[in-house]
């Protein structure tokens, strides 16, 4: 798995999450970087976390550029803002989960394990609606 964030402290944060729970994690902070690496891979990761806003190219059009080298992976979007995501795109790009982070980061694995399963299923045709997932205070909390 692939987690792209600019800010380091939230990406060492995720990254510390996830691999806790078992992924195996590559970090990048930014979008450049982690195209460079992946026109050397011979294997793709299974599942892409991104930031949205970060200098440079932003999670969608890094999504878009990575999308051409790793068509099949499952990307999830981060954002502070809901609103700054170009919703309309990250369909058009089969976004599987815009995700609202916050200091917590609570309802991250949750959601990762639900993108792996769905990067498994890929063979099916399935459409996935994006929806908030506000991380703090919300009702039904995941269990990680």
């Amino acid at each position: 798995m692939f987690v792209v964030d600019d800010e380091e402290v939230i990406r060492r944060g995720i990254v510390h999450r996830l691999t806790r729970h078992h992924f195996h994690v590559k970090d990048f902070d930014s979008g450049e970087a982690v195209l460079s690496f992946s026109k050397l891979l011979d294997r793709t990761p299974d599942v892409v976390v991104l930031d949205y806003n970060m200098p440079g190219l932003n999670g969608l059009e890094t999504l878009k550029e990575l999308r051409t080298m790793m068509p099949a992976v499952t990307a999830v979007i981060l954002t502070a803002y809901r609103g700054a995501v170009d919703e309309d795109m990250a369909k058009k790009l089969g976004v599987f989960e815009i995700f609202t982070k916050s200091v917590e980061l609570e309802g991250l694995v949750p959601l990762v394990n639900g993108a792996m399963a769905i990067h498994k299923l890929r063979g099916q045709k399935v459409t996935f609606p994006t929806h908030d997932r506000q991380v703090m205070g919300e009702a039904g909390r995941h269990d990680e």
